[in-house]
């Protein structure tokens, strides 16, 4: 029965995590997965948008991109939120799996892998990034095992094998290598951590690209500072969900610091207070900062629990009395009670499995239904869904869109353009004359919208959602004005 529990609980969490399907840059992954599974090949250049096409690019997702093409192939939306499930139920099965091995107690390093999988509610979506927090999580393990016990040849291929998924998954493996260092360097052992780092390395280099990720990541290092506008760059602020996660855990780190600091390696504390610093920084690496806070607290409870069997220990002995008072909750009562608790909170999404406030699915079906020309101009949020549903089965474009997630790809100039008509801000017209659009998918919310509507060259044709969150559609006046009797069913307003 405790097992059951711990499967149930593990799965809970997981599908506690998830919402609808609503990750912007899902859409491009799929497109790019489909291109890839038709080409057998990975691309070397950008085909899908307007100021991008032919200029290098690097689908360093691959791997997921064909799962995610796959799946949507076989399964559609529904096949895509049920694999968001699973990945959600594998993340937090990782978490608590993880952290209660580094702990050395099944029941402290599950409550830790709760907290860690709660902390990521906020950031969780289908994407990339949720198998290398997977990644992350199994790299800690390994890099705990290492330190208790040393690097032999078992540790090694884990650590290869897992830097070769993180490389062929995201562009962040360096993070990988920094945990890897901080967590097993003693101050001595210098061999033994250049030798775990050549192992990480070395992996790193099996990819279609063979290590050209690197080249990449080096270019896009700017990044999150000149796209601040947008939120997964932003810096972290108090009133973000995630942030009170890692303030807990660093207020419960420090406690455990100022009782017995000695058990805390100085150079695990700077890779700590590295991803802390990086966390806040820019809030798209807040769940790797959390993770390593819970790991980190995982280590020093096994250190503690460890030795202060039968002694007087105020934290072990409160910490048993809360073991104690779980261990007399009806199993089965329990069991039941989160089964229900999981079916509430999956069914809804079941009959909604696509967050149409975040993805413009009828502005996208209004436009294609009625055939409205193009160029198309549209917001970075849309790109990627507008690559998704004008190109055909075997990822080629047959319209290629403005702008879309992959910042990579983006100009300073069409960048700068593209956020001053987002604000309505002196000088809007500049990104429309890039395009030359003769229609507009654009959101409600955004000042361009009434500049748009007041300004007389433009007639809204649809409109979805709210004012908050919905989507509009505009067509040129002078272009249905020529087209009025193919236009027909159109009202431009």
């Amino acid at each position: 029965m405790k097992i059951i529990l711990w499967i149930v609980t593990v799965i809970y969490t997981g599908l506690y995590i998830c919402t609808s399907v609503k990750d912007p840059d899902l859409w491009w992954h799929i497109t790019i997965g489909r291109w890839i599974i038709a080409n057998r090949s990975v691309p070397s250049v950008d085909y899908w948008t307007m100021f991008g096409s032919g200029m290098p690019w690097k689908a360093y997702s691959w791997s997921t991109e064909i799962l995610f093409a796959l799946v949507d192939k076989w399964f559609a939306i529904p096949g895509l939120f049920v694999l968001q499930c699973v990945l959600a139920i594998v993340l937090a099965t990782a978490l608590c799996w993880g952290l209660s091995r580094i702990a050395g107690d099944y029941f402290f390093g599950t409550l830790a892998g709760i907290y860690a999988s709660v902390a990521c509610f906020s950031h969780f979506t289908l994407r990339p990034q949720v198998l290398v927090w997977v990644y992350f999580v199994l790299l800690i393990v390994v890099a705990d095992t290492v330190s208790r016990q040393g690097l032999n040849r078992a540790n090694k291929f884990a650590l290869f094998a897992l830097m070769a998924l993180w490389a062929n998954t995201h562009l962040s493996a360096i993070l990988g290598m920094l945990m890897l260092a901080g967590w097993i360097f003693k101050g001595s052992n210098w061999r033994e951590v250049l030798t775990a780092l050549a192992c990480c390395f070395v992996g790193t280099l099996f990819t279609p690209y063979l290590g050209g990720e690197w080249i990449m990541f080096v270019q896009t290092t700017s990044h999150p500072f000149s796209h601040q506008s947008i939120y997964e760059f932003q810096p972290a602020n108090i009133t973000q969900y995630v942030t009170a996660f890692l303030i807990i855990g660093i207020a419960i780190l420090a406690v455990f610091f100022h009782e017995q600091p000695q058990k805390f390696p100085p150079a695990r504390l700077i890779m700590l207070g590295i991803f802390v610093i990086g966390g806040l920084a820019v809030v798209k690496f807040m769940p790797f900062a959390v993770i390593v806070v819970a790991a980190v607290i995982a280590a020093y409870w096994r250190t503690v629990h460890e030795r202060s069997v039968g002694e007087e220990n105020n934290l072990v002995q409160a910490f048993e009395r809360l073991r104690i008072l779980f261990s007399k909750i009806e199993g089965p009562g329990l069991v039941f009670l989160i089964a229900c608790l999981a079916f509430w909170k999956i069914f809804p999404l079941w009959q909604n499995p696509i967050d149409r406030q975040v993805t413009p699915v009828a502005a996208v079906d209004f436009i294609l239904k009625k055939n409205l020309p193009h160029p198309l101009l549209n917001p970075f949020g849309s790109g990627g869904y507008l690559l998704y549903r004008m190109s055909n089965s075997a990822g080629e474009p047959q319209h290629k869109v403005a702008i879309d997630g992959r910042t990579n790809i983006i100009s300073e100039d069409l960048w700068g353009a593209f956020y001053v008509a987002l604000n309505g801000r002196a000088g809007w017209q500049k990104f429309i004359e890039m395009v030359q659009p003769n229609t507009i998918l654009w959101k409600w919310e955004s000042p361009l919208t009434s500049i748009l509507l007041e300004g007389g060259k433009w007639c809204s044709v649809f409109r979805s959602g709210t004012v908050s969150d919905g989507f509009v559609v505009f067509l040129k006046k002078e272009y249905f004005s020529a087209h009025r009797v193919d236009l027909s069913t159109v009202r431009c307003e």
